[in-house]
């Protein structure tokens, strides 16, 4: 399938971005992430969900081993296959794959909880796929939305070490506005909206002259470290002034 005008990723950049990842080692560093969204999720136990853009399927693995469901997922990209093996290796389970882009995909039957985890910040026009979540998504069912919040000092970081990986995100919609304005259009609850997370970065651009690239990856290990160990001990989570990602729940009325 060929790019699509709005889309700010290309199907090579999911396919080098999958590989190599471990549900493992996101345990620890997602588990404010987790334990924000299990209790919205843990009524909707045993029920259908389904996550766009699922590939690698680290999020769904590690909410599983909280919460049986039965998983779906929808992704496009050349490691879409990652989805379903990640799911059987690391949760124990048999997921239903669906190798389509969201905007194409139809299904019979909605599903009890539409979800997404890093996904509609790499469109230029993200409320056309939240519109998806939503004629995904059974009435009394849950819309789960979380990306990552760059802004703020989060943006300090990703500007001096991930510069290429961050124009590849919709820095506009990254306050929880977006999600309020949204939640008002199509007449959702909103159950959660805010930003989670105790201060820590991620990602460093390993591209350019060999040099250059290893100077820049020891000093985003050295302030991924400083954040990890010191400042995230000090700093309370879930300040916008640094929080790494903004989560949005809704029930569907």
């Amino acid at each position: 399938m060929s790019d699509i005008k709005s889309d700010l990723t290309s199907l090579s950049y999911w396919e080098s971005r999958q590989k190599g990842l471990h549900p493992a080692k996101d345990q620890r560093a997602i588990k404010d992430l987790l334990d924000a969204l299990e209790p919205f999720l843990r009524p909707y136990k045993n029920q259908r969900w389904i996550e766009l853009g699922c590939s690698p399927g680290h999020m769904s693995s590690l909410l599983f081993r909280r919460i049986p469901f039965i998983p779906s997922g929808i992704d496009f990209s050349p490691q879409a296959h990652l989805y379903v093996e990640t799911m059987a290796h690391f949760a124990g389970v048999d997921a239903t794959l669906f190798q389509v882009d969201v905007r194409e995909f139809t299904s019979a039957e909605s599903f009890d909880v539409v979800m997404s985890f890093g996904l509609i910040e790499h469109f230029s026009n993200p409320k056309e796929i939240l519109f998806h979540h939503i004629r995904l998504c059974k009435p009394g069912g849950l819309v789960v939305v979380t990306i990552p919040h760059f802004r703020y000092l989060q943006w300090v970081y990703h500007y001096l070490f991930d510069r290429s990986d961050l124009a590849r995100h919709n820095l506009s919609i990254m306050n929880i506005e977006t999600f309020r304005g949204f939640s008002e259009e199509y007449t959702l609850e909103v159950l959660y909206l805010g930003y989670v997370g105790r201060i820590q970065f991620w990602n460093v651009d390993e591209t350019g002259p060999r040099m250059v690239a290893a100077t820049r990856k020891l000093f985003s290990i050295l302030a991924r470290g400083v954040a990890a160990y010191f400042l995230a001990k000090v700093f309370p989570p879930n300040k916008k002034l640094y929080a790494p990602w903004i989560v949005f729940v809704a029930r569907r009325i």
